[in-house]
C-alpha cells in the first residue's frame, strides 16, 4: 500500500469500536448470562427501535441530555436521534399498548446506544452496548432493593470482584427545596450546584453571587428584568449553568431569546438573599452530614429517616455472592435529577478503575405521565456499560 492510499484510506469514526472475533464472544457470552439472569426474575426480553424522534428524548431530560444527541433531519422532515438509552423507547412502548398489559411490567433489553463527549480519550465510547431493565408500575422499597440487587448480580455475572455503589435519593432532596417553594429554574439551579454544596470548604457566597447575577435574588421583590445586575454577566452564566438545557430543539427561537424570556419570569419570581441562603445552608448541611461509607463510619449525626431507608434497602438487597460490594451513600449524585423521583445509584469500579462508571439506575415515578399517559405511574430501572465492564474485567 502506497503512502497515498494510506492517506486515503477511511478509517472509524473516533469513539466507535470494532469488535475482534475473541472480543465478541466474550461481549455475548456476558449479555447471555445477564439476559437469562434477569430472565429468571421474569424480565421479558424486548427490542426497540434503533431510531426515535428527538423529542422523546428532550421530553425525557428536561434538556440535559440534549448535547450528547446524534441528532438529524431525516429524509421525511422529522427530527429524530440515535438512541442514547433504553428508558424513553421502554415507557413509549408500554404507552403504545398499554391496554394490552397488567401491572406490573417487566422489560429488559440490551444493544448499542449513542452517545457524544467532546472531550474523548482511550477509555472513552460514543457507540456502546447498554443492557438492563424497567420495572414499571411498583413504588414500594423491595421494588428499590430488587432492582440495586439485579443490577449487582449482573456485575457479579461478569467477573468483576468489587464495585463500589454510590446511593442518593432525590426526594430527600426535594423535600428540602419544596420548603422553600422555588421556581423550576431556581430549582434546576440549585441541584447544578449540590457537588459544591457537599463541599464543606465551598463559599457559599459564590453561589449567592452567581444566583443574584442570574436575577433569582432580590431585596426588592418589585425588580424588573432591566435592573437584572450585569446583564451581559448574567447571559454568560445561565448559558454556563444550563448549557445542557439550551443545547436541545429550541424551535425557532434563538439562545438569546431564550435566555430573554427566562430572565424576564426569574426577575418576578425572585427571591430575598436570606431566604435563598438558608436554601444552600440547608442542604449543604443535609448533604455533608448524610454523607458515609456504610458500615464504616455511619455518622450519629445523620439523619435518622436516611439511616432508615439505607439500612431498609440494603437489608432487602442482602449479600451478593462472589461480589465486594462497598455503598457509600452520597446526596451529591446529579445524574438526571431533572427525572429522578426517589433512588439513584452509580455503579463504579474500584482500584485502578476508582471513579469509572459500570452502570446506575434509580426511580422516575413522573416520566410515565410526562410522555403522555393520564395519571403518575412508579417506574424503576437499571443500565449497565457493557464494554465498561469487559474492560474491568480484561484488566
Amino acid at each position: 500500500m502506497t503512502m497515498n492510499e494510506i492517506n486515503n484510506q477511511i478509517k472509524s469514526i473516533l469513539g466507535q469500536f470494532d469488535s475482534s472475533p475473541s472480543y465478541f464472544q466474550l461481549k455475548q457470552n456476558l449479555i447471555n448470562s445477564i439476559t437469562k439472569h434477569l430472565s429468571s426474575f421474569d424480565f421479558d426480553l424486548s427490542d426497540y427501535p434503533l431510531i426515535e424522534p428527538t423529542e422523546l428524548y428532550v421530553r425525557k431530560s428536561g434538556g440535559e441530555i440534549t448535547n450528547s444527541l446524534y441528532s438529524f433531519i431525516d429524509p421525511g422532515g422529522n427530527r429524530v436521534s440515535l438512541r442514547p438509552e433504553f428508558t424513553t423507547s421502554v415507557i413509549r412502548s408500554y404507552l403504545e399498548d398499554k391496554d394490552q398489559y397488567s401491572i406490573p411490567i417487566k422489560r429488559q433489553y440490551v444493544g448499542p446506544v449513542f452517545r457524544y463527549q467532546p472531550f474523548f480519550n482511550q477509555h472513552s465510547f460514543r457507540q456502546f452496548t447498554q443492557q438492563g431493565c424497567e420495572l414499571i408500575g411498583l413504588d414500594d422499597i423491595n421494588s428499590d432493593a430488587l432492582i440495586l440487587r439485579l443490577s449487582l448480580m449482573g456485575l457479579a455475572e461478569s467477573g468483576i470482584s468489587s464495585v463500589v455503589v454510590k446511593i442518593g435519593h432525590v426526594g430527600f432532596i426535594r423535600q428540602i427545596l419544596k420548603k422553600y417553594d422555588l421556581t423550576d429554574a431556581m430549582e434546576l439551579f440549585v441541584l447544578s450546584h449540590l457537588n459544591d454544596l457537599a463541599d464543606p470548604g465551598f463559599p457559599i457566597s459564590d453561589i449567592l453571587d452567581e444566583a443574584y447575577n442570574i436575577g433569582f435574588i432580590s431585596d426588592n421583590q418589585t425588580k424588573k428584568f432591566n435592573s437584572v445586575p450585569n446583564k451581559k454577566w448574567t447571559y454568560d452564566s445561565v448559558k454556563a449553568t444550563f448549557k445542557d438545557r439550551l443545547s436541545g430543539n429550541l424551535g425557532r427561537r434563538t439562545h438569546d431569546q431564550v435566555i430573554d424570556r427566562f430572565l424576564a419570569k426569574t426577575a418576578e419570581d425572585s427571591i430575598t438573599k436570606d431566604t435563598f441562603s438558608s436554601v444552600l445552608n440547608d442542604l449543604s448541611v443535609f448533604i455533608i452530614k448524610n454523607n458515609f461509607i456504610v458500615s464504616e463510619d455511619i455518622s450519629v449525626e445523620s439523619d435518622l429517616t436516611v439511616k432508615t431507608y439505607i439500612n431498609s434497602i440494603l437489608e432487602e438487597v442482602g449479600i451478593i455472592e462472589n461480589l465486594d460490594v462497598k455503598y457509600k451513600v452520597d446526596f451529591a449524585i446529579q445524574r438526571g435529577l431533572t427525572y429522578y423521583t426517589g433512588l439513584i445509584f452509580d455503579l463504579e469500579g474500584e482500584g485502578k478503575w476508582t471513579g469509572k462508571t459500570l452502570g446506575g439506575g434509580g426511580r422516575y415515578d413522573g416520566l410515565v405521565k410526562s410522555m403522555g399517559n393520564d395519571i403518575n405511574l412508579p417506574a424503576i430501572g437499571f443500565a449497565m456499560n457493557i464494554e465498561s465492564i469487559l474492560e474491568c474485567v480484561k484488566n
